[in-house]
């Protein structure tokens, strides 16, 4: 479902264009907004910014469901990433979930100019950006800086010339693993003149064929069929890990600080295992749980990647400021029952920044914008005319006329719903022909009523020119459809681990018997 379309109309509002204009220019704004309508809002500011727009939250969960909204009211093409957070808690050993890294990795590389699309693409974020939903537990983290992410990508061209070990090795200490078969982004695979690699900014992974040194061909392809699809003739590679260690003196520093770590402290389980890791961190190895370490390799913050034309946008500012603060707290007491059980040095860096270095820099950010539901008390807000929809409980007959008397004024009525086939039914009976759409495209609308299939969580009405209605203000309840956001599997092996007649689970249908492997013609 696609609601794009009514973004057009949307901006058209006095109200809105004037907010538009407002936010272009430098400097701290307030707004208050009906909390239904800010994905809407969100969506037609950041279609207007001339620049990258990053939307702050209070919580993981509210930066979630945010986000779930958008992906209806951003354009197809828009860059719209979930700059998610961390899975473990603070100097917690847990192996780091790598989809989470790749998306966080995905998003600061939009953030440096490098955006999705087949191949991935240099986007210039000076003049538009992506669009960035995450919390403040992702701004207090501690991450690397633009200038390292920036050191390690790697633009492929045809013609150019590169050793292909030289270029394994680069692409290694980028946090690409090697393996046989390149099935899933963060992979690479060599054989003879023929290196293949999936980048993390790219929807499918690039074969690269070399003759000697010398790119002869750039190659998409499929990675579940391995055949190729389309020569390309550069492909950008970003890097694919948060724990890069750095280079030249940076690095003797890094090997230096892990080497004079106090762990006299520690408990001997403690002193045996760190002892063996900081020896494999020194020979430049990653292992499971090394992100345990990114604390003392990272001194970078998100806000490090905003470029100067940025709009940093607070979702009920009091609430981000109030829930950094809780984090800070709870954070501390972690840190200090690590140390009375004796797993963690006195000495090891937090892996958060402290309340006053994080809120001081949101201070520097040149365009800011606040996003609240309701006035404050001082009443400095720009209040815009959104209000919320009539309810009409499922009394349909009720909504029926409301929608005759809608279309004899000059105002749009969009209707969201998951009972859209059934609705146009009754509106046919009243002689309103309404046909169904799942998306409404830019100057997609055609005439006053527009019935979409989709499920949204509430509507609004603003200055008369537009109404939404979803299925809470029809039927008093919405049923949020389950979301599930596939994920690369490596397929590469699998056939080869179960013997015919032995069990084995089904992703489908549970507890299965191997019945063996057969080929197939089609065609």
């Amino acid at each position: 479902m696609k609601l794009s379309g009514m973004l057009e109309i949307v901006r058209e509002i006095p109200a809105i264009n004037g907010l538009q204009a407002l936010v272009a220019r430098q400097g701290q704004h307030r707004v208050q907004v009906l909390e239904a309508a800010k994905p809407c809002l969100i969506a037609a500011l950041h279609e207007s910014a001339k620049g990258p727009v990053i939307v702050l939250c209070a919580n993981p969960e509210a930066a979630r469901e945010l986000h779930e909204q958008l992906v209806h009211w951003c354009p197809e093409g828009a860059l719209l990433y979930r700059f998610p957070e961390r899975d473990a808690l603070p100097h917690e050993r847990l192996a780091a979930d790598p989809a989470v890294v790749i998306e966080r990795m995905k998003t600061l590389s939009a953030l440096s100019g490098w955006g999705g699309g087949m191949a991935g693409r240099a986007v210039d974020i000076m003049s538009r950006g992506p669009l960035v939903l995450t919390s403040v537990v992702t701004l207090m983290t501690r991450m690397l800086s633009p200038e390292r992410l920036r050191a390690l990508a790697r633009e492929m061209k045809v013609g150019m010339v590169a050793e292909p070990d030289w270029l394994i090795a680069q692409w290694e200490a980028a946090g690409y693993d090697r393996e046989d078969t390149v099935e899933v982004p963060g992979t690479m695979g060599r054989r003879g003149g023929i290196v293949d690699i999936f980048p993390i900014t790219s929807s499918f992974p690039v074969r690269i064929e070399f003759v000697g040194d010398k790119v002869e061909s750039l190659r998409l392809f499929d990675p579940a069929s391995q055949r190729s699809l389309e020569a390309v003739q550069s492909v950008i590679v970003t890097p694919a890990a948060e724990l890069l260690f750095p280079q030249g003196e940076g690095r003797e520093a890094f090997d230096r600080f892990l080497k004079g770590l106090d762990l006299s402290g520690c408990d001997a389980r403690t002193r045996e295992e760190m002892g063996k890791e900081i020896a494999q961190l020194v020979e430049g190895q990653r292992f499971e749980g090394a992100d345990f370490y990114l604390a003392p390799s990272n001194d970078g913050m998100m806000l490090d990647f905003l470029p100067s034309n940025s709009l940093l946008i607070l979702n009920e500012p009091e609430e981000v400021i109030s829930a950094g603060e809780e984090l800070e707290v709870e954070v501390e007491q972690l840190w200090e029952q690590q140390l009375q059980r004796g797993s963690l040095p006195r000495d090891f860096p937090k892996p958060y920044w402290p309340r006053l270095e994080w809120q001081k820099r949101l201070e520097k950010v040149h365009r800011r914008l606040s996003l609240r539901r309701w006035l404050s008390r001082d009443g400095d807000e720009i209040s815009l005319p959104f209000e919320p929809s009539p309810r009409y409980g499922g009394h349909l007959p009720v909504f029926l006329e409301g929608v005759k008397k809608s279309l004899k004024g000059k105002g749009r009525l969009v209707v969201v719903t998951q009972q859209a086939e059934r609705l146009s039914e009754l509106l046919a009976d009243c002689d309103v022909i309404a046909p169904v759409t799942e998306n409404l495209q830019p100057r997609g609308i055609h005439g006053s009523l527009s019935l979409v299939h989709g499920s949204l969580a509430e509507g609004w009405m603003v200055d008369k020119a537009v109404t939404l209605l979803t299925d809470t203000e029809l039927f008093g309840i919405t049923k949020k459809p389950l979301l599930v956001k596939r994920r690369p599997v490596r397929r590469g092996g699998f056939v080869s681990v179960p013997s015919p007649d032995s069990y084995v689970v089904h992703i489908d249908h549970g507890v299965a018997r191997f019945a063996g492997v057969t080929r197939r013609s089609f065609g």
